[in-house]
């Protein structure tokens, strides 16, 4: 029977009340940031066969990967953790695209991709590109010893070049859109990519690269012809948007398609058109992209069984399984590391008890997103009750307020 108690109060605020435990909030009920990641979702064996899976990719040869797990089996932590290792350790050669959701077609997949990228950060993919540019053409552009060198670094000043006047910017885009008009699937990729770092029109620009519909007058204002308004053209967009990143050396693009079960609640036309454009887009890259998909297991069975030509492209596959006892442990601990206040002298695992964990693992079934759960109501029960150290009983009570299940043992 459920326990009253927890559902009056589990819910009440308590951060004041958590230092009681050693903490200064209450872990469980905040976004862990990327950095952390590793250390929450306590998958090192996936993590480093993801990683493993990139290497042909760095190598020259496309690789792509379906990463297979239950709802809330921890494929959002997974990806975001490969996302930011990749970002952080070859961010001079490797370029991570996160996309929450694959959407229901393969516009707004694209879309998702680039909203993904963010306004700023492409913004600074062009502004790469046009250091890229006039540090080939540094006579042209007047440029000499130390300042034309110091295009070809890191972080190049082409910015500050065009602030200061050692660049005309007119000039600078003029050369940069005859050289990309060269180069990319989509001639109007390029100039709405200029359009971007131009500042009146730099939002119109943003909104059209994002796939949205934008009117034929604010179009024609800054030359281009149509919207991304196809799945034809948003692949073309993409392969434009691939092919300008390896043009500022990038070797690798990164795609992280997370729920990618979504496709399976599409009508089956347009679910049979998106995957065709995501096997169209993996064709048309035989070397420099990386697709990683989250996908929950049934989902991925039914894919694979309807559409045979996608297994052939994504035969690398990582599975999330849930929990054991131990990593659930290790999970608790390392989230309440999160929070847990210097010198406060309690054991990594306070206020829980390992009878407690015990309950945790049994009702969670090894399910990280309901492990989270049960110990953020736990500790907001915890702490507005005196700040009593949480028990198997009081573990119990928790979960049955949340209406969860023990597993039945055999027998």
């Amino acid at each position: 029977m459920p326990v009253c108690w927890c559902t009056v109060t589990v819910y009440q605020y308590t951060g004041d009340k958590l230092e009681q435990y050693g903490l200064g909030f209450n872990p469980f009920s905040r976004l862990v940031p990327e950095s952390k990641v590793k250390f929450i979702i306590q998958r090192d064996g996936e993590i480093g066969k993801s990683l493993w899976a990139l290497r042909p990719a760095l190598e020259g040869v496309s690789t792509h990967v379906v990463v297979v797990g239950g709802y809330g089996n921890g494929k959002t932590h997974l990806l975001r953790y490969v996302s930011h290792f990749i970002g952080t350790h070859e961010r001079q050669a490797v370029f991570p695209i996160y996309v929450n959701s694959p959407g229901e077609n393969f516009r707004r997949l694209y879309s998702n991709m680039v909203l993904g990228i963010g306004k700023d950060k492409l913004e600074q993919v062009v502004w790469r590109y046009l250091a890229t540019v006039a540090a080939e053409l540094p006579e042209e552009f007047g440029l000499e010893g130390e300042d034309a060198s110091r295009l070809r670094g890191e972080d190049p000043p082409v910015r500050k070049y065009v602030q200061v006047g050692k660049l005309l910017f007119p000039k600078l885009i003029t050369k940069a859109r005859d050289d990309m008009l060269k180069r990319i699937p989509l001639i109007d990729y390029s100039t709405a990519l200029l359009n971007l770092v131009v500042e009146e029109h730099s939002f119109t620009a943003w909104k059209w690269l994002c796939g949205e519909d934008v009117p034929g007058e604010q179009r024609r204002d800054l030359g281009l012809s149509m919207s991304i308004n196809s799945d034809e053209r948003a692949l073309r967009a993409l392969l434009s948007l691939k092919e300008v990143l390896h043009l500022i050396g990038y070797k690798l693009i990164v795609i992280l398609i997370d729920e990618f079960e979504i496709i399976t609640t599409l009508h089956e036309f347009r679910r049979q058109q998106v995957l065709n454009e995501i096997r169209h887009l993996v064709d048309l890259a035989p070397s420099g992209l990386s697709v990683f998909l989250a996908c929950a297991p049934d989902a991925w069975r039914s894919i694979v069984e309807q559409y045979h030509a996608f297994l052939d492209r994504f035969n690398r596959v990582v599975f999330l399984n849930p929990l054991t006892e131990s990593q659930t442990r290790r999970l608790v601990e390392a989230y309440l590391g999160l929070a847990r206040i210097p010198g406060n002298g309690h054991s990594r695992l306070h206020p829980f008890t390992p009878e407690a964990l015990k309950v945790v693992s049994q009702y969670s079934l090894g399910n990280v997103r309901n492990t989270i759960r049960l110990c953020q109501a736990a500790l907001d029960y915890g702490a507005s009750n005196g700040g009593a150290r949480l028990s198997r009983k009081a573990m119990e009570g928790v979960a049955d307020s949340l209406q969860l299940e023990p597993v039945q043992s055999a027998g």
